[in-house]
């Protein structure tokens, strides 16, 4: 199950509209060599009102302090298994299965994986590829958003193509 911070309540969402306001239904890419592009889209449209999921490579106790995030679920990419919010990268579809739960539930969901270019070397890129499009189309129907954060440098062209297709490019 996902493991939502142990902290106080969140607090009351901000006034007003995020800084970078996303069209809703779309999955957006981020290409930056930053491995922490989009946790500042995130974290501006949770404290706008939007429930928000992520997925990491990195400790989420350490996101959590970095970008003072309070709560909503997470999973970390890891082969720990005394964690109970770790997942094998190379579960796709328990991955999947948690991140479809959250966006049927969600509403104004938005949903950031930071990790991608670990996924892929677990896994394969076509692989992850369709787990992309399936959440692709996830998103599209709850109306939510997707966040994809990838070093176009940890890549080779074609795959970044193909991704540029699929997805709302945004630069960082």
């Amino acid at each position: 199950m996902l493991h939502p911070a142990e902290e106080a309540p969140a607090p009351q969402p901000v006034e007003g509209k995020p800084e970078l306001e996303l069209e809703r239904g779309y999955c957006y890419l981020i290409e930056s060599e930053d491995p922490y592009a989009g946790f500042e889209v995130f974290v501006d449209h949770i404290e706008h009102g939007a429930q928000g999921m992520y997925i990491a490579r990195e400790y989420p106790e350490k996101l959590m302090k970095r970008f003072e995030l309070r709560s909503g679920p997470f999973i970390w990419l890891s082969y720990e298994r005394d964690i109970k919010y770790a997942r094998e990268p190379t579960n796709i579809p328990l991955i999947y299965s948690e991140v479809k739960n959250f966006l049927d539930n969600a509403k104004g969901g938005i949903l950031l994986i930071s990790g991608l270019e670990y996924l892929i070397t677990q896994n394969n890129f076509i692989k992850v590829l369709k787990f992309i499009q399936l959440l692709n189309e996830n998103v599209a129907i709850k109306d939510a958003l997707l966040l994809l954060p990838v070093s176009p440098q940890a890549l080779n062209s074609r795959d970044i193509k193909i991704l540029e297709r699929e997805l709302r490019v945004l630069k960082a």
